[in-house]
């Protein structure tokens, strides 16, 4: 339920939430008949959510949190995430809703992945921030782009070569889509 309110930080609130369902493989939807009762900018960001999501193949991502670690991470840093992650998915007696919070923990990162590994990533930056991503699945040729989901603007940038652990900066403390794709 969101409120009549003009408050940015109730939408911004809303938009992050609504990302990171999507980027852990949900989804959200507006019905008609409750449409009337949504602020208009929180409408907003529901559609500029859908317009990304429309150009991706949803249905073949899933989520990589795995994919995600810190920048310039280590090679014996990379096998401790991993182990750590691991670990927590071992623990068959923690709640989900435990888990999910000691892997977010292991990572470092509030940051969340969707992939296709080797064809297509969307990692969102909920408040901006830097990473490493494993791309090691992606060789050759990637494109890559930031979108912005507070206006549905796209910052195009270089294309790179996968094969490899990858960092991207997120182009500043705000929220972030990072879209890689072969072309």
């Amino acid at each position: 339920v969101v409120r009549d309110t003009d408050s940015n930080t109730e939408t911004d609130l809303v938009r992050k939430r609504m990302w990171e369902t999507q980027l852990r493989g949900g989804f959200w939807e507006i019905v008609p008949e409750s449409s009337a009762q949504i602020p208009s900018e929180v409408q907003k960001a529901f559609l500029l959510c859908a317009k990304f999501f429309q150009k991706t193949r949803f249905s073949r991502l899933e989520p990589r949190q795995d994919l995600v670690g810190k920048p310039n991470e280590t090679d014996a840093e990379r096998r401790n995430r991993k182990k750590s992650i691991q670990s927590v998915e071992a623990q068959t007696q923690l709640p989900d809703q435990l888990k999910a919070l000691l892997k977010e923990q292991a990572r470092g990162s509030a940051v969340l992945a969707l992939a296709n590994a080797g064809r297509e990533y969307v990692v969102y930056f909920p408040m901006g921030g830097a990473i490493s991503l494993e791309l090691l699945e992606a060789t050759g040729t990637l494109k890559v782009a930031w979108y912005n989901p507070r206006t549905g603007d796209w910052k195009e940038e270089a294309s790179v070569k996968g094969g490899d652990y990858l960092n991207f900066q997120a182009p500043d403390t705000k929220d972030w889509v990072l879209y890689i794709v072969r072309p």
